[in-house]
């Protein structure tokens, strides 16, 4: 029993840990934020920024000040409009280093021309554990148009954030340890 009762002051040292450790990221990155605008002329011309495939030139963003923790997983949302789900539309994610580039995803349809308001999306692309090491130094996220045809993407907003392990896995195993507490308790 007194093993059973260490193993479980164990486990809640773990899970408050890691809680600690995500509301800390959480107070202390502020940077995991882009609010994106066009400024023409020194005016603020729009609350989000357009970026055209003309020249098939890949738009890169990252999030200044961001230090990843190792063995967490990332989540980044991304919200846009005017991606058309046609072969002449096709915009892809990747995430860029000094050591590689891979692939997260497509961005979705987020196009409505006959509809009375923009049609904004908000898509989110997991980061595993260990992608921005796999990436290397000065990562960044990497959004290029899959086609040579012209074709433009909206962006508003994207933020950058930690997956916070769920509680359930906390109270699961501290079920378990006292079924098996229960259970030895009964064979003596």
């Amino acid at each position: 029993m007194k093993k059973l009762f260490i193993l479980f002051c164990v486990l809640a040292l773990v899970a408050g840990s890691s809680a600690t450790a995500f509301a800390a990221y959480a107070q202390t990155n502020a940077n995991n934020k882009i609010d994106w605008y066009n400024i023409i002329d020194g005016v603020k011309e729009r609350d989000y920024r357009s970026v055209s495939s003309s020249g098939h030139t890949p738009f890169y963003f990252s999030f200044n000040g961001f230090a990843a923790q190792e063995g967490i997983s990332y989540e980044m949302t991304l919200r846009h409009a005017g991606n058309s789900n046609n072969d002449r539309e096709q915009w892809k994610l990747y995430m860029e280093g000094d050591n590689s580039r891979f692939l997260l995803d497509d961005l979705v349809y987020s196009n409505d021309w006959n509809g009375e308001e923009w049609l904004w999306v908000e898509q989110v692309f997991l980061v595993n554990p260990g992608d921005m090491i796999t990436a290397g130094d000065n990562w960044s996220f990497v959004l290029e148009p899959g086609t040579k045809k012209y074709s433009v993407v909206d962006l508003d907003l994207a933020t950058l954030s930690a997956v916070p392990v769920p509680g359930g896995i906390t109270l699961l195993g501290s079920g378990l340890i006292m079924l098996a507490g229960l259970r030895k308790k009964r064979k003596i």
